[in-house]
């Protein structure tokens, strides 16, 4: 079977230098596929001027560059509506793969797609205007349409429920994947640079880390608030390392204006964007991953600090929990004593912190893409409604 996998409805989401991991989901995503179903052709659709994708030396999928593309949000919606769904036809493609949220709903074939935001329903006013009314008028629309909706957790499965009136027998659960690059090791190339880097943001120091961009829904102001906490009332030696790409809305500035208020400055540090390829040593050399988190639909770093052996400090109640599953430390994400305290559990208490290193260690295998690779085959199976097997 002939199967399209989507690269066009990301946008830049999958350049190499974007904030958030669609790249990588992407690369592994299409690499892992036909490892597990080589009897079939694949079909990735993007636009010209879109990074290369690395596919591990992946001869079978064959990449269609989509030309005219347009680079901006309002002439990619028109060339997706408009023109994508004639490409794709003409492709011969028998099942289609949606990889971020909408669908080309003119195409007359089976559809799968993937959902890796809904917070825009819960959290509408950290959006552009244009950008909320884009999001309620399609997503709703390609719920609609697909054969099977892709939710990267139980807890993002039920909001789709909730919020599409649609049923659960249609939306398939499938966990993201331990990315390629976190199974790398610490004999490398790139963890030797990446523990170079560490050594040189915070110069020996103990540090917490956080690891995502400035999304409002990363309640990386009240982060910051609890880690001043522990700086006065517990006199702890450590640094908050915050890895990650500003936003309209969260900016490096403010956050900066926010740790100088409560007198942390010196002890905040903002290193920008970190290559994933370096990340590794990030994790591996921190004291504890703190992620209280407002929503996620999956939470990568929660895993990718489990994997690397770091202590995680994160939200009580949805994704998150549910990722770690007894593994981490949970916590209010509302309030800030509940975020110093939890970390403060982690740095205080030897055993809890072993405890959490070796069930995280254990916890984060089961995640791996082939897992994920099934799980896709299996929805693109139904969608297709023919064996993939």
């Amino acid at each position: 079977m002939r199967i399209g996998i989507d690269n066009i409805s990301p946008g830049l989401g999958t350049s190499r230098r974007t904030m958030g991991g669609l790249y990588h989901f992407i690369c592994d995503l299409v690499s892992w596929l036909p490892k597990i179903a080589p009897q079939h052709e694949y079909v990735l659709f993007q636009p010209d001027w879109a990074d290369s994708l690395d596919l591990y030396d992946n001869n079978i999928v064959k990449v269609h560059y989509c030309k005219g593309v347009p680079k901006n949000r309002p002439g990619r919606v028109f060339y997706e509506q408009v023109i994508y769904p004639q490409v794709i036809h003409q492709s011969k493609v028998k099942v289609f793969l949606g990889a971020c949220n909408v669908l080309p709903l003119r195409l007359c074939i089976p559809t799968v797609v993937v959902m890796h935001s809904l917070q825009y329903f819960d959290y509408p006013r950290v959006y552009r205007w244009h950008e909320l009314a884009y999001l309620r008028f399609f997503v709703p629309l390609t719920w609609r349409k697909a054969e099977v909706i892709i939710a990267l957790s139980e807890a993002s499965k039920q909001t789709i429920i909730e919020k599409g009136r649609c049923p659960q027998e249609k939306i398939h659960v499938v966990y993201c994947g331990l990315s390629s690059e976190m199974q790398s090791g610490k004999d490398g190339k790139n963890y030797r640079e990446g523990l170079a880097l560490v050594n040189q943001l915070v110069q020996g120091k103990p540090y917490i880390l956080s690891a995502s961009s400035f999304y409002w829904m990363k309640n990386l102001p009240r982060l910051i608030e609890a880690f001043a906490r522990l700086k006065q009332e517990r006199r702890i030696p450590h640094v908050l390392l915050m890895v990650g790409g500003e936003t309209p809305i969260v900016t490096r500035r403010g956050l900066m204006e926010l740790a100088a208020h409560l007198e942390v400055a010196d002890s905040v540090i903002f290193p920008g964007v970190v290559p994933h390829a370096l990340i590794l040593a990030f994790y591996v050399n921190a004291a504890v991953t703190a992620m209280p988190s407002l929503y996620e639909t999956f939470g990568c770093p929660v895993l990718e600090a489990m994997s690397c052996g770091c202590p995680v400090v994160t939200s009580q109640g949805g994704t998150m929990a549910e990722i770690a599953q007894g593994c981490a430390v949970l916590v209010n994400p509302y309030q800030v004593q509940s975020i110093a305290d939890g970390i403060a559990r982690v740095l205080e208490d030897p055993e809890l912190r072993q405890h959490l290193i070796t069930s995280g260690l254990a916890r984060a295998q089961d995640f791996t893409l082939e897992a994920q690779a099934q799980g896709y085959l299996a929805a693109l199976e139904k969608a297709g409604n023919e064996s993939l097997h």
